[in-house]
């Protein structure tokens, strides 16, 4: 059976993402802002077309850079298993 991946490649996809995971964390996380800082300066105020369930993008309690770099982990993780699922649905 002729595979589009390897273990190998997906293993080296999954090291790579989760290098930018704890690089998008540690080094660029403390830049998330902005925009909304920009958007401050020049008067422009903003207005929700919904409801947010976790307003300025963080989870009350989770502010830490641990529980960042774990839910990007998570997230990637997540991501991953949905492309593989439709991967695995297409290729039937």
């Amino acid at each position: 059976m002729n595979t589009l991946f390897t273990n190998r490649d997906l293993a080296v996809g999954l090291g790579v993402a989760a290098l930018f995971v704890v690089m998008g964390t540690f080094l660029f996380g403390y830049s998330m802002e902005t925009l909304d800082v920009k958007a401050e300066d020049l008067g422009i105020e903003a207005e929700a077309l919904f409801p947010s369930p976790f307003p300025e993008y963080v989870i009350p309690g989770m502010e830490s850079d641990a529980t960042n770099l774990l839910l990007g982990l998570v997230s990637t993780l997540l991501v991953f298993g949905v492309a593989w699922g439709v991967l695995k649905a297409l290729a039937k």
